[in-house]
């Protein structure tokens, strides 16, 4: 019962700017690759606004999964192939899919 009380006293103390990393939020269509919509979507999720209509925020980077998770171009064929629509779940991660 202490670990449990312990666990729900630390999550209850984690603020949404403690969670993760919003440096790399940004806008979505039709608001992506507007840099002001990129600050206010890193500023406002930060506090814990984060409309999926404006923001996306990584959880994770978008990398390459299975056989070819160890190389490195394989991460960077997912970054570009991803942005233009072509993501194999077999080849990339799910951060790939969220790729803009």
């Amino acid at each position: 019962m202490k670990t449990l009380s312990l666990c729900l006293t630390t999550l209850l103390a984690v603020t949404p700017s403690m969670a993760k990393d919003f440096s790399k939020c940004h806008g979505v269509a039709p608001y992506a690759g507007n840099p002001g919509i990129d600050g206010w979507c890193q500023a406002n999720c930060k506090q814990g606004f984060c409309p999926a209509t404006h923001c996306f925020c990584p959880d994770e980077e978008c990398r390459a999964v299975n056989q070819w998770k160890d190389m490195n171009e394989m991460h960077e064929w997912c970054k570009m192939n991803c942005k233009m629509g072509y993501c194999p779940e077999s080849y990339c991660n799910d951060a790939c899919r969220k790729l803009k």
